[in-house]
């Protein structure tokens, strides 16, 4: 099974909902007969997220993107990525429901 992607609010960590997820979809993937839960891709500068997955036994694995054509040396996309946080978490769920609806399906 694949955890495709979530989020959490961590002034609702306090609750427990994450947490819970993952052990209801544990729980559900061996219902299923599942054997494996890939906990999903973690950015290198959120190692909050790696512990995380790794509190539940995860063992991580470097990924490697080739990009073709490859970037000009010398930019720094950490402004654009900075501006789409921002557009996202500001976006209605609505709105990004429909974003995921036409991109998933032109994305590998």
């Amino acid at each position: 099974m694949v955890y495709k992607y979530g989020c959490s609010d961590a002034s609702a960590n306090k609750y427990g909902g994450t947490p819970m997820l993952f052990w209801q979809t544990i729980q559900e993937a061996k219902t299923h007969g599942q054997k494996e839960l890939d906990m999903g891709r973690s950015d290198l500068d959120d190692p909050g997220l790696s512990v995380f997955k790794e509190h539940w036994g995860s063992i991580p694995a470097p990924l490697t993107y080739w990009r073709y054509p490859a970037k000009e040396s010398g930019t720094n996309p950490a402004w654009q990525r900075s501006l789409a946080n921002r557009v996202v978490s500001a976006s209605p769920d609505r709105f990004l429901q429909l974003a995921g609806n036409v991109l998933y399906r032109h994305m590998g």
